[in-house]
């Protein structure tokens, strides 16, 4: 394989580009701030949801239950299948805001290390 067309990178100065590890740095933080959020959220949810054991409440969808009263005893299969489906989406919408914090963290540590390396071609000579 010819070694002329390959882009070489090498270390440099750590202050040459303050302003792409200062970027990396708040694109990380912003990240884990989302995480601890979904973390938040997900402790918040497990706390509060539990399988219904008393009667069926009445009120319905217009009372602001996001299961549309459904908070006493899951009578029928379409009671329990509107529970469960609402539970279920609430744990799927946890994972894609916990993948998308992740890789924004994750991006934010790629930004930072890239910084610190510039391309051979790019340096002054």
């Amino acid at each position: 394989m010819n070694d002329d067309n390959k882009i070489k990178f090498e270390l440099v100065n750590p202050q040459m580009d303050a302003h792409g590890k200062m970027i990396g740095l708040v694109v990380f933080i912003m990240g884990i701030t989302m995480l601890f959020f979904v973390l938040y959220t997900a402790f918040g949810m497990i706390d509060t949801l539990s399988m219904p054991s008393t009667s069926l409440s009445s009120g319905g969808a217009e009372s602001g239950d996001p299961l549309g009263g459904i908070s006493g005893t899951l009578d029928s299969m379409a009671e329990t299948s509107a529970y469960y489906g609402y539970v279920f989406m609430k744990i799927g919408l946890l994972y894609v805001m916990a993948y998308c914090a992740s890789w924004i963290a994750g991006r934010g540590v790629q930004m930072y290390r890239a910084s610190k390396l510039v391309p051979e071609m790019m340096k002054s000579k």
